[in-house]
């Protein structure tokens, strides 16, 4: 019983670990650098909602949708990072898929942008 334990758990490690270095091969390529900078800079982006998205070149950032959010943008390495004038902040990631433009949000769910 304990040896079968043992295999249990020594399984569950080993497939934990496969999974730990696998997966970054079969992600997403995300952009990063001055690559993601020249993506994003100076434009507006439009989500499926409606609501838009502008990241201007001077580094201020306006949301418009229900209501109006502004604050300042930075590129920190694959981050676009958003900090709010109320002083929350929100980080994201872009990559393309079949050459349309995605954001991915911190939660996990991705928009794609027009």
């Amino acid at each position: 019983m304990l040896n079968q334990a043992r295999i249990a758990m020594s399984t569950s490690v080993i497939a934990l670990v496969f999974a730990f270095f696998v997966a970054p091969a079969s992600a997403k390529s995300y952009l990063s650098g001055q690559k993601l900078t020249d993506t994003i800079s100076g434009r507006t982006f439009t989500w499926p909602d409606g609501s838009k998205s502008s990241y201007n070149a001077d580094g201020h950032y306006v949301f418009s949708g229900k209501s109006t959010i502004e604050g300042t943008w930075e590129v920190k390495g694959a981050l676009v990072c958003v900090t709010f004038h109320s002083g929350k902040a929100e980080c994201g990631k872009y990559f393309y898929r079949n050459s349309a433009l995605y954001a991915r949000t911190a939660a996990g769910k991705s928009y794609r942008a027009r």
